[in-house]
């Protein structure tokens, strides 16, 4: 059984003139927001984790506080260019090329793409995913290149306004 979460990275500013679509840093709302959905999964995450991210800055901030978050060594999330800029076919590549020794992968990307991926392994229009929204999918197969063909169950979809007025945020984080 794999376990993947479908991460739309957390918001980011637009404040900073000049700044390049790749440096634009997470705001206020999206470093909140990434703690309070990294905090819920947590409880989530079955057996050997990878976590692989987009090199943007705010995807990677959104990678870096998931982990943060769950116990995970920042020098190990895989960095993956292919992932900004691209479309779903990509996304899917990515996913089917990972070690089967990984039981849970945490994919941290962008919109338009995260919605198209979901869509395409859930077979469904599912809109414009928000920030910070994280899409569960449980997939009956032992290997990552099998996912495609295997039964595949959108477990559940969550976003930080589900756990608002739920969860408090560390302090010092």
């Amino acid at each position: 059984m794999k376990k993947l979460f479908l991460v739309r990275h957390a918001k980011s500013s637009r404040s900073i003139a000049d700044l390049e679509d790749f440096d634009r840093p997470l705001n206020e709302r999206g470093y909140s927001d990434a703690h309070l959905i990294g905090l819920h999964l947590k409880n989530e995450i079955d057996g050997q984790l990878v976590i692989i991210s987009s090199p943007a800055v705010r995807a990677l901030s959104t990678a870096l506080i998931f982990g943060r978050e769950i116990n995970y060594e920042p020098e190990k999330i895989n960095l993956c260019i292919e992932l900004y800029e691209t479309d779903a076919t990509t996304y899917l590549k990515v996913i089917l090329e990972q070690k089967d020794i990984f039981n849970s992968m945490i994919l941290v990307g962008h919109n338009p793409t995260i919605s198209d991926t979901i869509e395409k392994l859930n077979g469904s229009t599912c809109g414009d995913v928000p920030t910070c929204a994280v899409s569960i999918f449980t997939i009956k197969t032992e290997k990552w290149a099998d996912i495609l063909t295997s039964e595949r169950t959108l477990e559940s979809s969550i976003i930080p306004a589900d756990f608002k007025e739920k969860t408090p945020i560390p302090s010092g984080s």
